[in-house]
């Protein structure tokens, strides 16, 4: 992966993918990393660029994952999915594909694109683009230490007391009548996804994409265009409901539709 990205905070380790979170005695724990150790072993054996026809990885998918653009020269997200949390699950070609590198079935692994910034703003730090984006394009992945719901929780209510940013993000996956749920934290251990700023309407959204292990890589995709010197924003999620007045956090994204506190989960 290519990652030259470092943090502009002393105390808050790099790490350019996700790591397995502390040490826990409950068969949660166990599932975790169980699912973290997993190596998903179907391969496809295409050579160079991979085919739908005969790619076992796009066949998994559904379809193209991405989509090549001859004018940005990158890979985009493909139409099907539409940017939408229904979407089909994602599968890159893993370790033991006989692809190339340069697959177009490779893109999340690769690691961020170029020219992201940390810079001051209202909120505090924030994520800005010093190139253009196209709609689609992979900009980077929100990258922490993979945690228990119980963590999350301990986690959550630890920062509510010491009056901490809360940086945990849930990912809800639904399958059928089931509820896959991945918690990551970048607090102390991520890459520069955690300094993205929440918005009531954001120009990225976090997609699950798969590559070697079933747990997926929370990975940003651009929503729309976006231009030079933008903020980069996604959407926190929606509030289960719990939130009180005093654990609410006022959101300062100023959009048209702003709901006017951030999203707040008890996990």
């Amino acid at each position: 992966m290519n990652d030259n990205y470092t943090h502009a905070e002393n105390n808050v380790f790099y790490t350019v993918e996700n790591i397995i979170g502390p040490l826990e005695q409950s068969t949660e724990y166990e599932r975790l990393l169980n699912d973290f150790n997993s190596q998903l072993t179907e391969h496809c054996t295409c050579e160079e660029s991979c085919s739908y026809a005969l790619c076992k990885c796009l066949d998994k998918s559904g379809s193209y994952n991405f989509n090549y653009s001859s004018n940005w020269h990158i890979e985009t997200l493909e139409h099907k999915s539409n940017l939408k949390t229904d979407s089909p699950p994602i599968f890159e070609c893993n370790q033991y594909c006989q692809c190339t590198n340069e697959c177009g079935n490779r893109v999340v692994q690769r690691g961020p694109i170029e020219g992201l910034e940390i810079k001051q703003c209202n909120k505090g730090l924030g994520l800005f683009t010093t190139n253009f984006i196209p709609k689609g394009t992979f900009v980077c992945e929100y990258a922490g230490e993979v945690i228990t719901r119980s963590q999350a929780a301990t986690r959550h209510q630890s920062n509510l007391i010491n009056s901490k940013m809360n940086y945990i993000f849930c990912l809800k996956e639904h399958c059928g009548e089931s509820v896959v749920e991945t918690f990551v934290d970048p607090s102390l251990f991520g890459n520069i996804g955690r300094y993205m700023n929440h918005s009531c309407e954001p120009n990225c959204c976090i997609v699950p994409v798969r590559c070697d292990t079933l747990v997926p890589k929370l990975a940003i995709f651009a929503r729309v265009d976006i231009l030079p010197n933008e903020e980069l924003t996604f959407h926190y999620g929606d509030s289960d409901g719990s939130d009180s007045v005093d654990c609410r956090i006022k959101c300062l994204c100023k959009t048209k539709n702003c709901s006017g506190y951030i999203p707040f989960n008890k996990y």
